[in-house]
């Protein structure tokens, strides 16, 4: 008897009919289903562990989020319930086991088991052959181990956002009050509280996916200065080349001091235009959430814009990452033949749009 015989329960399938319509955004690691008027989102998925069981087979247990979508394009994305599950660990998001997830989802909350835990355990899903998902029961080894990395991601949107209260607080002093008014002591405190939030921003840098991940066919990503401690956003990014093992991306990269500053959502031009280029994806970074890819990829973003300009494409240099190696290299063109040529056209049509767009206005 199989490990899975021992704890056969099936999720009934009729208790929620499956999405009307759902678009896989693999790339981005989000989903979006349709369930009659509502929208939900599957997104932040990543592998946390390994779970070996007694007859040699072994899973990966993966944790995600799960939100609604809010009115008028605002989504909590921040607080969206979490949830884990066990796969085969070569088992790709196809659209049926997306949909499972989600029917396990739903019979949990509507069960609610798990209603005051900071996380729900939806069990192990297998895909056969024939494309049926099969979902079982898990483990409460699992659950538990579940409940405790929830926790800590709790505990550390938390401290974010506490962190971000100060911030604000302490910009709003700052920035809008009459600094010939405000006393020494408060001054400095309110420097104090921004330095405060610059220095764990830099003790806690991330490279991850902003929301929406995706506009227009364009990526969005979010990170951390490590020089300065700085907010990254990293907007309109597009994959424009790629050769021999190496990739070619432009965008556009501005800094902010928190995650709550404002940004004008309306247009993705917003920053400095770059080129650069990496041996390594930025989905797969973003996705896997390897520290010392992400250390490597935020070295090469973090840089002085001082004698960079607005009105043509800029390039900023390139990662190299070869068996646990890395190498930044800074160079004001791309040294590889073929990347370098798609590089200037690129760069003559920057130019070109620039120009026609500041002549008509637009």
């Amino acid at each position: 008897m199989g490990i899975f015989n021992k704890r056969s329960k099936q999720y009934p399938k009729e208790q929620w009919q499956q999405p009307a319509s759902r678009s896989a955004l693999d790339r981005e690691g989000i989903y979006t289903f349709q369930y009659s008027t509502d929208t939900f989102y599957i997104y932040n998925i990543h592998t946390v562990s390994k779970a070996t069981y007694p007859d040699g087979s072994s899973k990966n247990i993966v944790m995600a989020q799960i939100a609604k979508a809010g009115k008028k394009g605002t989504t909590d994305y921040t607080n969206g319930d979490i949830i884990g599950f066990e796969l085969n660990p070569d088992q790709e998001y196809t659209d049926a086991l997306c949909q499972s997830i989600m029917n396990a989802y739903f019979y949990y909350k509507q069960e609610g088991r798990y209603e005051n835990s900071n996380s729900l355990y939806l069990g192990i899903f297998q895909e056969k052959p024939t494309g049926e998902v099969i979902y079982y029961e898990g483990y409460p080894n699992i659950q538990q181990y579940i409940e405790v990395q929830a926790q800590e991601t709790r505990r550390q949107v938390e401290a974010r956002e506490a962190e971000s209260k100060a911030l604000s607080n302490a910009s709003t002093a700052t920035f809008y009050a009459d600094k010939a008014a405000m006393d020494q002591e408060q001054f400095e405190k309110a420097l104090a509280a921004e330095q405060a939030h610059l220095s764990y921003q830099k003790q806690h840098p991330i490279f991850r996916y902003s929301y929406p991940a995706r506009e227009n066919g364009l990526e969005n990503y979010d990170g951390t200065d490590i020089n300065t401690g700085e907010w990254l956003r990293l907007r309109g990014v597009k994959k424009v080349g790629k050769n021999n093992g190496t990739y070619l991306y432009t965008g556009y990269l501005s800094h902010a001091t928190s995650i709550n500053d404002v940004e004008v959502l309306k247009n993705s031009k917003e920053g400095l235009p770059i080129a650069f280029e990496t041996t390594i994806r930025l989905e797969d970074i973003a996705n896997l959430q390897d520290y010392q890819a992400i250390q490597n990829i935020l070295e090469l973003l973090s840089f002085s814009q001082k004698g960079f300009q607005s009105n043509t494409l800029n390039y900023i240099g390139s990662l190299s990452l070869n068996n646990n190696t890395s190498q930044i290299t800074r160079e004001k063109f791309p040294q590889n033949p073929g990347i370098s040529k798609a590089f200037f056209e690129l760069k003559r049509e920057f130019e070109n749009e620039y120009l026609i767009n500041n002549q008509t206005g637009r």
